[in-house]
């Protein structure tokens, strides 16, 4: 009895030891031992097989290999031993012979296991606990707790197997629904430091069919970007449009090259969101060095008049006319401007006063007699071939040209203009020698000309005696041409 009294301390390994009797004895039904006979006999061989070198802990589970914790029992009603229980008889206590028993006992009692070494880890978590539990859970709990634990683990892999399907169902839609929205088409077109593109799916291409591209919409872009990248050459020409002056070299110009590019539209795919350099043809200019240097080279008009060199203003005047038009340069495709060229005839630039017709009257006025200069310069033009945009006729009749053969101008008023519509420069010359006023036209070797025939020039004129204060009534005729 003193022995028990000593040993209550370890009354929890012998609660976990009896709760271990009761599970190996589950579904038994073994004879009932004489009254104190097997509890002794449990306790000698406790004392005799039991190697612990230490008392259990009340606050910590039972020092048990975590393979020990999952054995359920090894008799043949309990199924087979796990896997991780150790069949070697060593590890369990043979009940003693029959001899020693006057009645055979069916309960077996399993010593406890090995104690596991300080430096293996302690089990804690959720396992430990399920392990735990069942442990000490009687057997008709423990089927009904493994059933649930089955049910929820196969109900877990259907529900992530229909999770894993439906989410291989949305990644399987996801490349389909991708192809079907086209690829990038872009068309993209450089020239030096300039950049062009156009966006081919957005004038109706589908991605597949060059057909559905809107051509209207593409030939539209086409010019557009042609217009941008067009550079129009530069002529030569003379240091203030003048001969005799320096030249100033030509430049030339560029255009797309249309031609390369409508092959392209052939078929696009090869040029589809792939830069590519804009083709260009060089376009010289229409006059060269060479042309302005031969520009006198071939007359094409002249004209002359006559005039009354002691009338010294009238002379003073035609003088100062001819000397801003005389060397002058035109290009192919300039106008002319008398009033412009000529500028406006007042005293502080030298005019004199002359007599001048006014509303179908002669009368005095600054600058008189350069209508002689513009209706000489007219009849040398048109002699040429040139192009009259504009001109008015005298309302009265002047003798130094043939009726009708006259170009009146004024300053803010009747103006003669023409244009050069040769393929090369044209160079006026005006000369006054004596009485003879002369303008020559004169163009470079290879000009396209066609010439006109034009009346001459009466041999005398007649001196008309002007009276300021007489009044004018007739309006001057005017022809304008464009």
């Amino acid at each position: 009895m003193e022995d028990k009294k000593k040993r209550e301390p370890e009354q929890p390994l012998s609660e976990e030891r009896d709760e271990r009797k009761e599970i190996k004895g589950a579904g038994e039904s073994p004879a009932s031992p004489e009254p104190g006979t097997e509890v002794r006999h449990e306790e000698e061989r406790s004392e005799k097989t039991s190697t612990e070198p230490e008392q259990a802990h009340p606050d910590k589970p039972a020092d048990f290999p975590l393979s020990s914790r999952w054995d359920f029992g090894s008799s043949e009603k309990d199924g087979p031993l796990s896997k991780n229980e150790n069949a070697n008889s060593s590890d369990v206590d043979v009940p003693a012979s029959a001899d020693h028993h006057p009645e055979p006992v069916q309960v077996e009692v399993q010593k406890p296991a090995n104690p596991r070494p300080e430096s293996a880890k302690e089990d804690t978590g959720i396992f430990s606990a399920i392990k735990r539990e069942v442990h000490s859970t009687p057997k008709p709990k423990k089927i009904l707790i493994a059933t649930l634990v089955a049910s929820m683990t196969v109900a877990g892999l259907f529900g992530f197997g229909a999770y894993a399907f439906d989410s291989s169902k949305v990644k399987a839609d996801v490349p389909a629904a991708v192809k079907e929205q086209p690829k990038p088409a872009k068309l993209q077109l450089y020239l030096d430091d300039k950049k062009f593109e156009l966006d081919l799916l957005s004038i109706g291409y589908d991605g597949k069919d060059l057909s559905t591209i809107n051509q209207e919409k593409l030939a539209k872009w086409l010019d557009s970007v042609r217009d941008q990248v067009k550079i129009e050459p530069k002529n030569a020409r003379f240091k203030h449009n003048k001969w005799g002056n320096p030249i100033i070299r030509g430049e030339e110009g560029r255009v797309m090259d249309v031609k390369t590019v409508k092959t392209w539209l052939k078929d696009l795919r090869p040029y589809i969101n792939k830069p590519t350099q804009i083709p260009t043809i060089s376009v010289a200019p229409k006059v060269s060095s060479a042309d302005l240097r031969e520009v006198n080279k071939k007359m094409i008009g002249s004209y002359t008049t006559k005039f009354d060199p002691g009338n010294v203003n009238r002379t003073t005047n035609i003088k100062l006319a001819s000397a801003q038009i005389n060397n002058l340069v035109l290009l192919p495709g300039e106008r002319f401007s008398f009033n412009k060229v000529v500028g406006e005839r007042t005293a502080a630039r030298g005019y004199k006063p002359a007599h001048v017709i006014v509303k179908g009257e002669f009368t005095e006025g600054i600058g008189g007699g350069i209508c002689q200069v513009s209706s000489t310069l007219y009849n040398s033009v048109d002699e040429a071939g040139l192009k009259v945009t504009a001109i008015q006729h005298h309302s009265a009749e002047v003798t130094y040209v043939p009726k009708g053969r006259d170009a009146t101008v004024s300053w803010g008023g009747p103006d003669f203009r023409f244009k050069n519509n040769l393929n090369k420069p044209v160079l006026l010359k005006i000369k006054i020698s004596g009485s003879h006023l002369t303008v020559n036209v004169y163009t470079s070797p290879g000009a396209k000309v066609q010439s006109r025939k034009v009346e001459k020039a009466p041999e005398s004129f007649s001196t008309i005696t002007v009276d300021p204060t007489k009044p004018n009534a007739q309006l001057p005729k005017t022809t304008t041409s464009q």
